[in-house]
């Protein structure tokens, strides 16, 4: 029950100064932004203004949220520390860890909260956000690739696809195309026909011919419409060409489909690196918070009541020099010069283990 009150207080505590950080880093931004592009909103209605940060609000959310906790975690212990509660705390056989874990479990909490969040709503609201950004304050009109030509498609199952013409999205049909088929790495067969279409969920070619390739011949016939192919397709017309967005747009799963798809289609190989990269990112990104928490309640405990100002120096210095490290291992991960996966957690793989050994060891503090 003592340990309960305890941990509801700082509990309390915390989630008063989260709110605080969040509402006042979320002001600044604001109106920061929109002093920054107050030209480009002069000729937009108020109402559109309103809507269009009513759509930034979550994304800004998302881009400060670790220095929030970050900053609520230490205001939480300093302010402790400057009131002598955790002298008192210590003083009633209270271990220092018992003292921090609420705030480190509730990031651990927060952390899986943002990975969910940013899986599920967030794709959609940044694609909102950039649609109505687009639209309404730069006054043009959404683009989509909906049309190609000349590029390689790699399908399922050793099929792949060559649309020497043009590959329209919309009417689900390409032009002048060859289909070859693959078996035991071995060109097996050639379809090459006039038209590729897709009807009645099913690919139909007209005009063209089948080769065989044996051994030592070459059998060849011809077609005015085929409907069974010598082998399954089963590449969909919406997977040959998908609609282009930036990965801000798509959840982990949406990217790494995406990725696939690029490469069936033999896009730039630096391209679907740096892809890549974003697509692991977006997994280590959210653990900032779990680890800055756990260097801030840390070294904001150590220093007690005395220097607690100086510390917040520090403490966002640390931050803000994590997050550099990040930004850089993903410019790393992007160009090539690291592998996407190393490039993309670089910051979690220097700093997590100094974090949590500083944490543990100031825990067994007596």
């Amino acid at each position: 029950m003592r340990f309960r009150i305890i941990y509801l207080y700082i509990f309390k505590r915390f989630c008063i100064n989260l709110a605080m950080c969040l509402v006042s880093s979320l002001v600044l931004y604001i109106v920061v932004d929109y002093v920054g592009n107050i030209r480009k909103f002069s000729e937009v209605s108020l109402l559109t203004v309103a809507r269009y940060y009513l759509f930034q609000v979550p994304f800004i959310v998302n881009l400060i949220f670790s220095i929030a906790m970050l900053l609520a975690s230490m205001f939480t212990m300093g302010m402790l520390a400057k009131n002598s509660e955790i002298t008192a705390m210590r003083a009633a056989g209270i271990s220092i860890f018992s003292i921090t874990r609420p705030i480190v479990y509730l990031a651990i909490v927060c952390t899986l909260c943002n990975i969910a969040f940013n899986e599920t709503l967030m794709p959609r609201i940044n694609q909102a956000r950039q649609r109505m950004y687009t639209v309404f304050v730069k006054k043009q009109e959404l683009t989509n690739e909906i049309s190609r030509r000349n590029f390689f498609y790699i399908g399922k199952k050793n099929v792949i696809f060559h649309f020497k013409g043009s590959y329209d999205a919309v009417r689900k049909r390409g032009d002048d195309v060859e289909i070859e088929f693959y078996r035991a790495g071995r060109l097996w067969t050639r379809v090459s026909c006039r038209i590729l279409a897709w009807e009645n969920k099913a690919w139909t070619a007209v005009d063209g011919t089948v080769r065989t390739f044996f051994d030592d011949s070459l059998s060849t016939e011809y077609f005015s419409r085929l409907t069974v192919f010598p082998a399954a397709i089963e590449a969909r017309p919406e997977e040959i060409l998908k609609e282009r967005k930036q990965p801000d747009e798509m959840n982990f799963v949406e990217l790494k489909d995406y990725i696939d798809s690029m490469k069936r289609t033999g896009e730039d190989p630096m391209k679907i690196e740096s892809l890549r990269a974003d697509l692991h990112f977006k997994v280590s990104l959210p653990f900032i918070t779990i680890i800055v928490v756990m260097f801030g309640v840390s070294l904001t405990v150590k220093v007690g009541k005395n220097g607690v100002a100086r510390v917040f120096g520090v403490g966002l210095l640390v931050g803000f020099v994590y997050y550099f490290f990040m930004k850089l291992g993903l410019g790393f991960g992007k160009s090539g010069a690291l592998h996407p996966v190393i490039g993309a957690w670089l910051g979690n793989i220097i700093f997590f283990p100094l974090s949590a050994g500083y944490f543990f060891r100031v825990s067994k503090l007596e």
